[in-house]
C-alpha cells in the first residue's frame, strides 16, 4: 500500500509525543480525507492523548463509522473515553465488542480484569484519578516504511549479522549453552504459562513491568537450577510468588520450589553460602532457603520431641579470635530432641522460615565438633 506522506508525518509526530503538531498537520485535510479510517484514527488517538476528549470522541466515532466491519483500535478509543466518565456499563460493551472481533486483544482483557476487580469501589475511582488509565489508551499507529526502505534496511541488517555471529563465534565470545540437568525438561513453560498478564495494582511484594520481566526471573531460576545453585534458584522463584505475576506462572514456580525443597542438604555438600545481612535485608525472597551458620547457642530449651534455641552470629567461632558479637540473634526450632551446648561452638544447617515478618530457622542438623567452613 502507498503511503500518505501527510497521514505518515502525523503518526510520526504523535508517536514523538507532539500530539499538538499531529492535530495540526491533519485537521485542514478532513475533507480530502473524508471516509479514511486511518486519518480519522491518527487523529482521534491524538486528540486522546493530548488531553482533547471531545475531539478524541468525534474522531473516534468517524474512525468506527468509516469501516463495514467496526475497527478493534476504534472501539478501544471509544471504550476508554467511556471508561473516563466512569460510565462503565458502555465501556464494557465496547470492550466485549472487541474482543468477539479479536478474542485475544491485550488491551481489551486488561481492561475487563480491571473493571471486573473494581468498578463501582472507591478504588476504582482513585485508579481513574491516579493517571493509570492511559495505560488503557490504544496505540499510536506506526508510520510505515517503504518497500524500498525495508528491503535495504533488512539487507543490510542480515550483513551485520552474519559479520558480528561469526566475529564472535572466532573468538570464542558465543558459547552454545543447553540445560544439562536430567529431567528439568518437566519444569519447562507451556504456552498457557508463558501468556497472561502481571496484576496491575493490588498489595504484592514484589511487582513486575510486564510480563517478560517476570519470565526472565523463571528463565534465570531455571538455569541456577541447572547449575546446581538451587538455594539462588529458590530466591527468583520467591520474588516470582510474591509478585503480581499470572496465576499460571506462580503455579509452576511453586511446583520448581517444591521439588527443591525436597533436597535434604549436609554440611559438606551446601556450597552456596548467604549471610545473614543478605536475608535479614529482605527475608520473604529468601523463605525454604537453606543456610550454614556458625555461632554460640543461648537460651536452649529442649524436650523429647523439639530443641529450641537462639544463635549468636556475625562472628567465626572456630577461628580460635576473640569473638566480635554484634548482636545478631536468631531462633533456631529443630522438631527432635537436639544436644545442644552452650559452652562451645556450634554449626547449624537449616531452612529459612517466615513468621510475622520475621524469620527463623528450621533445623535439619548441627555440629559442635571439628571445623566448618567459614561463610
Amino acid at each position: 500500500m502507498k503511503l500518505d506522506p501527510i497521514l505518515t508525518k502525523a503518526s510520526r509526530l504523535a508517536r514523538k509525543k507532539k500530539y499538538e503538531s499531529a492535530i495540526r498537520t491533519l485537521e485542514p485535510e478532513v475533507m480530502r480525507f473524508r471516509g479514511s479510517f486511518r486519518y480519522y484514527y491518527i487523529l482521534g488517538a491524538s486528540c486522546l492523548y493530548a488531553g482533547n476528549y471531545s475531539g478524541a470522541l468525534t474522531y473516534f466515532r468517524s474512525a468506527y463509522d468509516a469501516k463495514k466491519k467496526p475497527d478493534p483500535l476504534a472501539i478501544l478509543g471509544l471504550a476508554v473515553l467511556h471508561l473516563r466518565r466512569n460510565e462503565t456499563d458502555r465501556a464494557i460493551d465496547y470492550y466485549l465488542e472487541a474482543l468477539e472481533i479479536d478474542p485475544k486483544n491485550r488491551l481489551a482483557k486488561k481492561a475487563m480484569k480491571i473493571i471486573r476487580k473494581n468498578a463501582g469501589t472507591d478504588t476504582f475511582l482513585s485508579w481513574l484519578e491516579s493517571g493509570r488509565l492511559h495505560k488503557l489508551f490504544p496505540s499510536i499507529p506506526f508510520p510505515g516504511f517503504s518497500a524500498k526502505s525495508i528491503f535495504a534496511f533488512i539487507s543490510i541488517l542480515l550483513v551485520l549479522c552474519v559479520i558480528t555471529f561469526g566475529l564472535l563465534v572466532q573468538f570464542n565470545v558465543i558459547a552454545f549453552r543447553k540445560y544439562s540437568k536430567q529431567g528439568i525438561e518437566e519444569f519447562f513453560l507451556t504456552d498457557i504459562e508463558t501468556n497472561g498478564f502481571v496484576e496491575d495494582g493490588g498489595d504484592y511484594n514484589y511487582n513486575f513491568e510486564n510480563l517478560a520481566d517476570a519470565l526472565k526471573y523463571y528463565e534465570d531460576a531455571l538455569w541456577c537450577f541447572n547449575d546446581d545453585k538451587n538455594e539462588m534458584a529458590k530466591t527468583k522463584l520467591n520474588r516470582i510468588l510474591y509478585s503480581n505475576a499470572p496465576d499460571t506462572l506462580k503455579n509452576k514456580a511453586q511446583i520448581l520450589k517444591d521439588f527443591l525443597l525436597e533436597e535434604k542438604p549436609g554440611f559438606h555438600n551446601l556450597t552456596e553460602r548467604i549471610s545473614y545481612s543478605e536475608i535479614n535485608a529482605d527475608p520473604l525472597l529468601y523463605e525454604g532457603v537453606n543456610v550454614l551458620w556458625e555461632g554460640t547457642a543461648v537460651n536452649v530449651i529442649a524436650s523429647d520431641n523439639s530443641t529450641e534455641f537462639f544463635l549468636q552470629i556475625d562472628y567465626n567461632p572456630f577461628s580460635g579470635e576473640a569473638a566480635t558479637w554484634q548482636g545478631w540473634l536468631v531462633q533456631v526450632i529443630f522438631n527432635e530432641y537436639k544436644e545442644v551446648y552452650t559452652d562451645r561452638p556450634v554449626g547449624v544447617l537449616g531452612k529459612i522460615k517466615i513468621e510475622d515478618h520475621h524469620f527463623r530457622i528450621e533445623g535439619i542438623n548441627l555440629r559442635q565438633e571439628g571445623q566448618l567452613r567459614n561463610n
